[in-house]
């Protein structure tokens, strides 16, 4: 609920998409299918590539979920009390 009411302070990256791109460049550089499919951790190398210090993994959106904590913390200025 929380994202979906706040959809700009989180970024998203399509799961089936950005691995099998990635699939498809680690075979080219002579991986195995078996390698990948048992050794990788695609959510890891998703945050490591955009430079993210947390990633969730929402298989159910098929989706991998960033909260930019930058875009999420409120305006300052704007009105105050006195």
């Amino acid at each position: 609920m929380e994202i979906s009411a706040r959809l700009h302070s989180y970024e998203f990256i399509e799961i089936d998409g950005f691995q099998e791109n990635l699939k498809q460049e680690l075979l080219a550089k002579g991986l195995s299918d078996t390698v990948i499919r048992q050794c990788f951790n695609f959510a890891a190398y998703a945050a490591i590539t955009h430079d993210y210090e947390d990633i969730y993994s929402s298989h159910d959106t098929g989706l991998y979920v960033h909260r930019n904590y930058e875009m999420s913390q409120p305006e300052q200025g704007g009105m105050t009390m006195r």
